[in-house]
């Protein structure tokens, strides 16, 4: 299906979208959304909970297949996905197959890293927040968003009583995978009161770490380099109040595209 007008202010759920037949004709052009986001066409403001599975291939015609749209040469803007497909192409964008058209604040949560540049990947955390679902989908104040988000389920529509009851879906519960976390001291480089360190995190949502606290130190965060779910954080530690064999790693904090600070202990 071709999208030449607007869609905007929805949502969609349910069963996986099954796209696991393979052409070596026409472009496949499968999304949740739409197949193909034409010049003319735009969505905004709608999100996307369906899983969309695919079959592997190296065939180009197979590629075009994403959470929201297959093809886009159009504008897709303020929306997100949730989903796990399967044999997916991760070296494209998550929502978009295909894109040669306009995107804007495009989201997506995923076990999945995906390399396309469309779309940025969010920890589960995020749609815990009102306010990033307020940024993102309501534009247009269509959803009632705190009344849901607040008691752990996904922002509705808000239409008229004669309209049927929509479906309670549980917001996705927020895992210690999700989360960044320190994984490892690569190296420590020490002088006679400060020292340089090389911290490996685990940052699977790509986030970036405002701050590593240690025990009985001052810390600051020189520079950090993420690559594949993973973060070099290179930190400089002065100011010891006890000096000891050992330090204890008391806290990391991060934030993320959604701008959802937080802190793990």
């Amino acid at each position: 299906m071709s999208n030449y007008g607007t869609i905007k202010n929805g949502y969609i759920y349910g069963k996986a979208l099954e796209a696991t037949y393979s052409t070596n004709q026409s472009n496949k052009q499968i999304g949740a959304i739409v197949g193909y986001n034409t010049s003319y066409g735009k969505i905004e403001n709608v999100y996307s909970l369906v899983d969309v599975n695919t079959v592997e291939s190296k065939n180009t015609v197979d590629k075009q297949v994403g959470n929201l749209v297959g093809k886009n040469t159009g504008t897709i803007q303020n929306s997100y996905s949730v989903g796990n497909g399967e044999n997916r192409d991760l070296g494209i964008d998550a929502n978009i197959g295909v894109n040669t058209g306009s995107t804007n604040n495009l989201y997506y949560v995923s076990e999945d890293l995906y390399a396309g540049g469309a779309s940025s990947k969010i920890s589960p955390m995020a749609l815990w927040n009102a306010d990033f679902q307020n940024q993102t989908i309501n534009q247009d104040q269509a959803f009632l968003v705190e009344e849901y988000v607040s008691k752990g389920y996904y922002p509705q529509i808000e239409w008229p009583n004669c309209m049927p009851a929509q479906e309670l879906i549980p917001l996705p519960e927020v895992e210690d995978a999700d989360l960044v976390d320190v994984l490892s001291v690569e190296d420590v480089t020490q002088e006679e009161n400060t020292a340089m360190a090389t911290i490996l995190v685990s940052n699977p949502s790509l986030e970036t770490i405002t701050d590593i606290k240690i025990q009985y130190v001052t810390t600051r965060i020189v520079s950090q380099e993420t690559s594949n779910g993973t973060t070099r954080v290179t930190l400089e530690i002065s100011n010891p109040v006890f000096y000891i064999e050992d330090y204890l790693v008391e806290s990391i904090s991060a934030i993320g595209v959604s701008n959802i600070n937080y802190t793990r202990e």
